[in-house]
């Protein structure tokens, strides 16, 4: 009997051995949840050849969608396929039951879903049931938040062009250039993250370089002088001193890509938002391809050629419209013409590089804009005060020849009549002849060209606004003034 027992307990012992190994190889999960191994893949190709970058030094800060939140990867080297493989750590997801999770604070289960790398917003029951979903391994994968390149480290000149299927150019980040090491920092592109088995999940990425060169950027405002802040995507600014100019920076610039350069901005949304703040006060991006022979790209001839045409746009457009309203220019076309060739002198020295004489001349020719700028300002401030002077005049006269024409009471609808036509009259002949009324017609009206049948319209706009106040006045004037001014009329 004895021995029987024996015999019993050694099947039982046998029988348990060999059932428990077959039920761990099947899964990893256990009764109190499933445990997974995080591995960081990255395959690094040449953007033109889609060729395997080789042999290049990568450190890599992946930020993780639970605690550390990221983690550092590297030194590494790429291997004959341009790939790098390295073990991010290991993940528990713990199983709970309901009753447990209803004891636990919302803080509580706030940190569970942290740690298991879920959302953790919304209220404790929504909580509860996020975290009793997630206990299963293909729906944890799904709440599972994204994963991301933080930081990246190159070597050999090498220049970041691609993350998965965002473009850097699209993208805000930080980067430096230090001791042949390009170093990409806040990059925040999300990497995509796969099941390869019921333990093991791999977090991919494809990434695209080009090698970079070392080229010269004139990055200084061609007017002021002042070093402006330049964003040229995808190239990286480096901390070497340029020795031969002043106003010339070196930037580490992909080869035989195109490179846009941004002033103020860091991509066209962000251009395009700024442009309604500032207006001239910001140039327009340009693209400029970078080949082995390019030495210098040279932004200050782009900004000065374009502060130029806008400045030549505005003036030719400004006293087009004063010549069609009929003042004289001769003596400030004369001036246009002298300060339209001094431009045309900076942007050539521009173009060779000759920054410090260039500078000189767009000071000059600063000023003199200015001053041409400031006249017309000026004149249509006159126009303004000429307009209403003539419109007074032409009312009084009109008023005054009335009341010598008609003096009795009984003719004050003949006198009327004859003060209407005389002052219609006269603000006819003075809208035609007088320049600052189509200043005045045409500003008002929204016109660029003061042509015949505006001036009969601003005519009468004019002419009516008078008539209005000059009735509304009388309204309120007292019997003694009126009897004054008879008797000054008489």
């Amino acid at each position: 009997m004895k021995r029987s027992k024996i015999f019993l307990l050694i099947l039982f012992l046998f029988l348990l051995t060999s059932i428990t190994p077959l039920n761990m190889s099947v899964s990893s999960e256990t009764n109190r949840g499933y445990k997974i191994d995080l591995w960081i893949v990255l395959h690094f190709r040449d953007y033109k050849t889609d060729l395997a970058v080789s042999n290049l030094s990568v450190t890599v800060v992946i930020s993780l969608p639970f605690p550390p939140w990221q983690k550092q990867i590297g030194l590494l080297r790429t291997n004959k396929t341009g790939t790098i493989r390295s073990f991010l750590g290991e993940l528990e997801v713990r199983e709970y039951t309901r009753e447990e999770l209803e004891k636990k604070s919302t803080s509580e289960l706030r940190n569970i879903a942290n740690n298991i790398g879920i959302s953790n917003l919304g209220s404790k029951q929504r909580l509860i049931k996020r975290i009793l979903d997630a206990q299963q391994l293909s729906v944890w994968k799904r709440l599972l938040k994204p994963f991301g390149l933080q930081e990246l480290h190159l070597s050999d000149n090498y220049t970041l062009i691609k993350v998965e299927n965002t473009y850097l150019e699209e993208t805000i980040y930080n980067a430096e250039y230090v001791a042949n090491t390009t170093i990409y920092k806040e990059l925040q592109t999300n990497l995509a993250h796969t099941l390869e088995d019921n333990s093991t999940m791999l977090v991919e990425g494809n990434i695209w370089l080009l090698k970079g060169k070392i080229v010269e950027v004139s990055d200084y405002n061609p007017i002021t002088g002042d070093q402006e802040n330049l964003f040229l995507k995808p190239a990286v600014k480096t901390e070497i001193k340029n020795e031969k100019s002043n106003y010339e920076n070196y930037y580490l610039v992909p080869i035989n890509y195109k490179v846009t350069v941004f002033h103020e901005a860091e991509t066209w949304k962000e251009y395009e938002s700024i442009k309604k703040l500032l207006g001239e006060q910001i140039f327009s991006p340009f693209t400029v391809e970078v080949d082995e022979n390019t030495t210098v790209i040279n932004w200050m001839f782009h900004a000065a050629r374009e502060y130029v045409d806008q400045q030549k746009h505005v003036l030719d457009k400004e006293l087009e419209w004063l010549s069609s309203c009929g003042y004289p220019l001769e003596r400030e076309y004369e001036e246009y013409e002298a300060v339209k060739s001094l431009l045309n002198r900076v942007l050539e020295l521009y173009k060779n590089g000759e920054y410090v004489s260039a500078l000189g001349g767009a000071k000059i020719s600063e000023g003199k804009l200015r001053e041409l700028k400031n006249w017309i300002e000026e004149t249509k401030t006159l126009a303004v005060s000429t307009t209403i002077g003539i419109s007074l005049f032409a009312y009084g006269l009109a008023s005054l020849t009335s009341s010598l024409l008609f003096e009795e009471q009984t003719d004050r609808k003949k006198r009327l009549v004859i003060k209407v036509v005389f002052f219609s009259v006269l603000m006819l002949i003075f809208s035609l002849t007088h320049p600052a009324l189509k200043i005045i017609f045409t500003s008002i009206i929204r016109a660029r060209h003061a042509d015949l049948p505006l001036s009969l319209l601003g005519c009468f706009i004019i002419a009516g606004l008078t008539y209005f106040f000059a009735q509304l006045t009388s309204l309120k004037k007292k019997p003694m003034m009126d009897l004054a001014v008879q008797l000054g009329v008489r």
